[in-house]
């Protein structure tokens, strides 16, 4: 999907990346490790397993991250037709995706946070010019758009995504010393999860 192909990118540059996967890597993801990528489990939807990568990467960066791309999301958590009839929508369907979705990038905003590199002071960034800041980057949807829903259905995941942008937003404002906050809307992109 998207983050497999973000890692193969990124570390085809020659900069490390440190992959996560939720519970077992891609066959797919391990053939793309290599000196360059690195891999952690992580649960976006759990504390303690977001928390504890964020421990194993503190022990492999010296001076900093400098950029978070939270990508974990999911478009449905059980078998249920994402595209379901407003009667049928289940409010554990909701509960789960909300979970993931939205409350998935503050905690690893809680956790990788602190591990961010530290802003360059101004005339030290790229070429002399302004401060540079570190990168924390959400992938998001259009779906999560309010003013942009014309078609109805798949509520929880528009709503989990809605969330997930004002997250984000806030993210933006109270992080605005220590990183560059950013949402990121790929289009449609065909993936297992579509």
């Amino acid at each position: 999907g998207i983050g497999l192909e973000l890692v193969k990118q990124i570390a085809a540059k020659g900069s490390h990346v440190i992959a996560t996967y939720r519970n077992t890597p891609t066959e797919q993801l391990k053939k793309a490790a290599n000196k360059h990528v690195t891999l952690i489990q992580c649960d976006v939807g759990d504390v303690a397993s977001v928390q504890s990568a964020a421990m194993a990467v503190k022990g492999k960066v010296r001076s900093g991250i400098t950029h978070v791309i939270h990508n974990a999301g999911v478009l449905q958590n059980s078998d249920e037709d994402p595209d379901q009839e407003w009667s049928l929508v289940k409010q554990q369907e909701m509960m789960d995706l909300f979970r993931i979705n939205a409350v998935g990038p503050l905690l690893v905003a809680q956790a990788f946070g602190p591990l961010l590199a530290k802003p360059s002071p101004k005339g030290q960034g790229r070429k002399g010019g302004a401060c540079t800041l570190p990168i924390f980057a959400v992938v998001s949807s259009k779906v999560g758009s309010v003013t942009d829903n014309a078609s109805g259905g798949m509520y929880a995941y528009r709503a989990s995504k809605s969330a997930a942008n004002h997250i984000t937003k806030c993210l933006s404002i109270d992080m605005a010393d220590t990183a560059k906050v950013l949402l990121l809307h790929p289009g449609y992109v065909r993936t297992d999860m579509t």
